[in-house]
């Protein structure tokens, strides 16, 4: 029973034969053209729907689903020349203003790369941030942050990482400084 079974499946499968099914009287017949090969395969006697011969098959070629252009990875950058500018800073202790405007100066072109970075993952940002420092007596940064929130945490740790690179000098008079240096972020 069962090889028959696997030959009438066989049979059935066939997409380049023409197979015409029959059945009556307890048995299923399968005979495909043009070998003539057929398999039998005794049913139950219980009441049976007449069957119609078939055609031969087409093979389907699978489809592949269709999918959508999600667009660019990154959003465009703003439009315009991003732009930072150096603000007045507010000090507390005994550094040189002068000194301290220059290491501020010299850290716009990072600040300004971190914020590019900024406007491609948020475009249009513009505000203003403030960077932090405390600066110990030989002129060594002890800590630097950021006093104003800013878009995300890749721009955050950038701009941090940007600060830390300054170099002070000897503060004269005292143990530590203050230091807050802001800077404006606009797009031109």
């Amino acid at each position: 029973m069962r090889n028959a079974l696997a030959l009438l499946g066989a049979l059935l499968l066939c997409s380049a034969c023409e197979t015409k099914v029959s059945s009556g009287g307890g048995k299923v017949q399968v005979t495909n053209a043009p070998g003539g090969t057929s398999a039998s395969v005794d049913t139950p006697t219980t009441p049976t729907t007449p069957t119609t011969p078939t055609t031969p098959t087409t093979p389907t070629t699978p489809t592949t689903p269709a999918t959508t252009d999600p667009g660019p990875a990154t959003p465009p950058p703003a439009a315009g020349n991003p732009k930072v500018t150096r603000i007045e800073a507010v000090i507390k202790g005994g550094i040189d203003h002068e000194k301290v405007h220059a290491i501020a100066t010299s850290l716009e072109p990072e600040i300004l790369a971190c914020y590019r970075g900024a406007l491609e993952r948020k475009p249009g940002y513009t505000g203003q941030i403030a960077i932090r420092y405390i600066v110990g007596a030989h002129g060594k940064i002890m800590s630097a942050d950021l006093t104003d929130p800013v878009p995300d945490g890749v721009f955050a740790e950038c701009l941090t990482t940007a600060a830390k690179k300054a170099t002070f000098p000897k503060l004269s008079g005292g143990k530590t400084a203050t230091i807050t240096q802001p800077f404006t972020l606009a797009v031109e």
